[in-house]
Formats: C-alpha cells, sequence, structure tokens
C-alpha cells in the first residue's frame, strides 16, 4: 500500500511580506487649506421635516374640525358646569406634572374629555374617573413608557377601583370611536419655529396651557389658538412685535388673541393655580409679565 508522504511543495509555509509601516506627513507640513473642515450643523430641528412641513400643517388644518366641541355641552348636565371642568384640569396639570409625561398627552386628555362629556352624562363622582380615565388612555398612546392603572389609581386615593377605571375606558372610546389621533393646539406650535426667540417660546406654552382651564376657548380651533399664543408672547416680550404671517383667519386670530390676554392678565389673582406655578418652576418670569401686562 502507498503512503501519503508529504511533499516539500505542501510542508514549506508561505513566506510573509515584509512588513510596511504607513507614514504620514507631520503636521506642520499640513496646509491649513487641505484640513478636514467641520460639517455645518443645521439649527432647525430634523424632525420637523421641514420639506413637508406645509403639506402636513394643511392636512391637520383639514382634520382639525373633526374632534371640535359645538356648542355648551354643560346645558345637557345637572351635577357638573364650568367649574367643575376647571378644577378637574387643574388638578389634571399636576399629575400631568407628577408622571413628567409628554406636552402633547395633557392636551390629548382635554380634548379627550371634552368629548366625552359632550356625549354622556356623569355625576360628580364619576368626574374625577373620566379625568383620569381620559389621561390612562392618553398616556397609553402617547407616552413611551405610560403609567400603569394603579399608578393612576393611587392619584384618586383608591377612590375607585381598578374594574371602574377599565370600564370606563372602554366606554369612553366607544363614546369617541377610537379616534384618538387628532391635532392639538401644541402640535400647532411647531408651525411657528422662527418666532420661538427671546423666551417668547415657554411663554406662548404658559399661555396655552392657562387656556385649557378656561372652557370658553374651545370654541376656537387649535391651530387659532396656536397662532394667536405665538402671536401674544411676542407682543408680550417685544411690544413693538407686529404679526406678519398671512393667514385668512386673521380676524379670529386677533379675537382669540384678546381671550387669551384677559387670561393671562387674571391668572395671578385665579384661584386654581397649578398652570401658573408649574411655569414659575420652569423659571419664567411670571410676575414680571403680569407686572407689565397691567
Amino acid at each position: 500500500m502507498l503512503e501519503n508522504k508529504p511533499t516539500q511543495e505542501n510542508t514549506a509555509k508561505p513566506e510573509k511580506p515584509p512588513l510596511q509601516v504607513l507614514t504620514r506627513p507631520p503636521l506642520q507640513n499640513l496646509s491649513y487649506e487641505n484640513l478636514p473642515q467641520p460639517i455645518a450643523i443645521s439649527t432647525q430641528n430634523p424632525q420637523l421635516v421641514k420639506i413637508y412641513s406645509n403639506e402636513i400643517f394643511e392636512f391637520l388644518e383639514a382634520t382639525e374640525e373633526e374632534t371640535l366641541i359645538k356648542g355648551d355641552y354643560f346645558l345637557l348636565h345637572t351635577e357638573i358646569n364650568h367649574t367643575s371642568r376647571a378644577f378637574l384640569i387643574d388638578w389634571l396639570v399636576n399629575i400631568h406634572a407628577k408622571f413628567k409625561l409628554y406636552q402633547e398627552t395633557l392636551y390629548i386628555t382635554v380634548n379627550l374629555i371634552d368629548r366625552y362629556l359632550s356625549k354622556r352624562m356623569v355625576t360628580k363622582k364619576q368626574l374625577q374617573l373620566v379625568g383620569v380615565t381620559a389621561m390612562f388612555i392618553a398616556s397609553k398612546y402617547e407616552e413611551i413608557y405610560p403609567p400603569n392603572a394603579r399608578d393612576f389609581l393611587m392619584t384618586t386615593d383608591q377612590a375607585y377601583s381598578k374594574q371602574h377605571l377599565l370600564k370606563m375606558e372602554v366606554d369612553m372610546l366607544k363614546v369617541i370611536n377610537f379616534h384618538i389621533t387628532f391635532p392639538t393646539a401644541w402640535r400647532f406650535m411647531e408651525k411657528y419655529p422662527e418666532l420661538f426667540h427671546n423666551g417668547a417660546g415657554i411663554l406662548a406654552e404658559y399661555l396655552l396651557e392657562l387656556g385649557l382651564i378656561e372652557y370658553m376657548m374651545i370654541k376656537y380651533r387649535p391651530s387659532i389658538q396656536a397662532a394667536a399664543v405665538i402671536c401674544l408672547a411676542n407682543f408680550l416680550q417685544n411690544k413693538s412685535f407686529t404679526w406678519k404671517a398671512e393667514d385668512p383667519n386673521e380676524s379670529l386670530i386677533k379675537e382669540c388673541v384678546k381671550d387669551f390676554y384677559k387670561i393671562f392678565k387674571s391668572s395671578s389673582n385665579h384661584p386654581l393655580t397649578s398652570v401658573r406655578e408649574k411655569y414659575m418652576r420652569k423659571k419664567l418670569d411670571v410676575v414680571r409679565l403680569e407686572e407689565d401686562a397691567q
């Protein structure tokens, strides 16, 4: 039997080429013209997708009518009124801040409350359950890590059970026909990024949130409210500011600005202070602005 003896060819290891050390010219020999230049960073938020913003806001404006409340729905209620709603939302502002939720969540919550109360008659005892359920739904829709049912029930001092919350959730979703995707005034604020300067941005947020407490403001479309607070905030910061945005609803915006201005001037004496205290914690000089507005 033949033996497979290794030959010289297949036993010899291939020789490796000698290592070549790559060198580069010293830094002092490089001309400044050839140095890499820093990438120009845009000051605009890429999430605003400026190239599509006009189409986006045209679509939002076309759909905002779908979730508007027509008329005074409190005429249908016997145990709750505008004051009851104001106290509920003022309390929810604190809950919203406690859980550190997104601003959009608060605006969705208030819209769900108004739409539900416009079609369901509730008692005073059920009103807090309506509010906490609306925020429960809004959180699950908007937040990445929403608080669970137990967290929300604890905010009510265990006034309701988990079965109460889940039953109200099912009924609320049926009443609003599972329609949770809609434009809010907070979303329309992104339409005017160029006017967010010299502190006008946070002041506009404050004005808009003050409007959530007042029932009379639901007569204005979200796009009108957003334009109005942007205009008013810039005016309060700069008395010579003039609204230059071309808008077919300019007269309606001016009317809305007047209502927001009344709300702002009365905020220092308002019995419900959650929004005011929230923005004072954000270092907004509310007192000085109120004194200047007088």
